[in-house]
C-alpha cells in the first residue's frame, strides 16, 4: 500500500493588532478644516472594513468606499513575503497638538482630530 501524500497547510495568518506607533498620529491633525478625510474619520467605527494602497511612498489607510483615513508610519511595512488579506477599524484615539513634540506643532492646524487605528491581518 502507497502512503497518501500530506497536503501542504496553507501558510498562517498575522495579526496586526491596533498600535499607535504604526501610525501617523498627527495626519488628520495637519489636514484643512474641510477635508473629506476628517469627514470620513468621524463617520468611522471599529469594526469597519478598511484596505492598504501605497501611494506617492506611503502606506495610506482607506475605508470601504476608497475615502482615505489616515496613513502608517514613515517605517511601517507589511510583513515580509505576506500579502494583505483584510482589514478593519481596530480603534479610534483622541489626539492634541499638546500631544506632538514642540518642534512639529508648527505644522497643526487643529488642537485635537481623531486618529485611526488599523487591525490587519496578512497571509
Amino acid at each position: 500500500m502507497e502512503p497518501k501524500s500530506i497536503q501542504e497547510l496553507p501558510a498562517p495568518n498575522k495579526y496586526q493588532m491596533p498600535d499607535l506607533s504604526v501610525v501617523d498620529l498627527s495626519f488628520a491633525g495637519r489636514l484643512p478644516q474641510r477635508h473629506e478625510t476628517l469627514n470620513a474619520i468621524a463617520a468611522a467605527t471599529v469594526g469597519d472594513p478598511l484596505t492598504l494602497e501605497f501611494r506617492s511612498g506611503k502606506w495610506m489607510i482607506l475605508n470601504d468606499k476608497g475615502c482615505v483615513l489616515g496613513c502608517l508610519a514613515k517605517r511601517w511595512s507589511p510583513p515580509e513575503g505576506a500579502k494583505f488579506v483584510s482589514g478593519c477599524v481596530g480603534a479610534l484615539v483622541r489626539w492634541r497638538k499638546s500631544d506632538n513634540d514642540e518642534e512639529f506643532r508648527k505644522y497643526i492646524r487643529r488642537n485635537e482630530w481623531e486618529t485611526v487605528l488599523p487591525e490587519l491581518v496578512f497571509r
